[in-house]
């Protein structure tokens, strides 16, 4: 199966068609453009889908490159009158950061790998997860509200 950015694969349940698996990746990156970045502009990695088993913000620097892949099967179809939907999800995100300012061991590229469970709920979204990376011992995350 070959996943555009954001495609889905749909699947004929019962004479009608509905989404059952979705899928995206997608590839960032950002240097500076002259000279050196004062500390409030750096770019940093960290956090939810940008390595998600490091902290947020956790390596910061000058030049970074990043990649992620995201699958995600419904579990629990949408239902308007309660606003709920369940997901889970499987993630694979790799970035290095050059010039970097913090984590000095965490050198070369890094890869994360995860699996989440998500959803709307009547009180807005939320979501747990664990994502786990050689270099580092894993996190489990929790997110309400949009992450």
């Amino acid at each position: 199966m070959h996943l555009h950015p954001e495609s889905s694969v749909l699947h004929n349940a019962g004479g009608r068609r509905r989404e059952q698996f979705h899928g995206h990746r997608g590839t960032w990156g950002g240097r500076a453009t002259h000279g050196n970045l004062p500390p409030g502009d750096l770019f940093s990695l960290g956090g939810h889908n940008k390595l998600s088993a490091l902290a947020t913000g956790q390596i910061l620097g000058e030049e970074y490159s990043f990649g992620s892949a995201q699958v995600e099967y419904r579990l629990l179809r949408h239902i308007p009158a309660l606003g709920l939907n369940l997901n889970v999800g499987l993630t694979a995100e790799r970035g290095r950061m050059k010039n970097r300012l913090t984590e000095p061991n965490l050198d070369g590229w890094l890869t994360s790998y995860g699996v989440y469970l998500a959803g709307n709920t009547p009180i807005g979204p939320l979501g747990i997860g664990y994502a786990d990376m050689k270099e580092r011992r894993g996190r489990v995350y929790i997110f309400i509200g949009t992450p």
